[in-house]
């Protein structure tokens, strides 16, 4: 096992901030669909499967963050690739979000970890860190 960086330990510690904010916004998304099922007629049934599709999506990407939390801890190569991606599609999922619509200081705080994390895994200090 290699020595981890300080570096490291920090990126790791915000991937798993992010991992729970992340689960705790997804969980959010699934107790709207079970608040306004498609049972209810409260709402359309494609509005209630975009919600649930959001929740899982999200809960997703916060189980990646937090395998890539305990792979960058570890300081193992494969949580470099990891991280790599979960990164990428947070910010486009972000993306997303501001083009529909979404609140822009919402977004800009959304990204501000998974582009601290790029810029570390891409930059000479992360690679090296990662064996890359």
């Amino acid at each position: 096992m290699k020595t981890r960086p300080r570096a490291v330990t920090v990126i790791a510690a915000l991937a798993i901030v992010q991992g729970f904010v992340g689960a705790l916004v997804g969980m959010l998304w699934l107790q709207l669909v079970s608040i306004f099922d498609q049972e209810s007629g409260a709402v359309s049934s494609l509005i209630v499967m975009v919600a649930e599709a959001r929740g899982w999506l999200l809960l997703g990407l916060a189980l990646m963050y937090f395998v890539f939390a305990a792979g960058a801890w570890r300081v193992q190569g494969w949580a470099w690739w990891i991280g790599l991606v979960v990164s990428v599609l947070t910010m486009l999922y972000l993306v997303s979000v501001l083009l529909r619509g979404g609140l822009v200081l919402v977004v800009f705080f959304g990204l501000i970890v998974p582009v601290i994390i790029l810029w570390y895994l891409l930059s000479p200090m992360g690679r090296q860190a990662f064996g890359r």
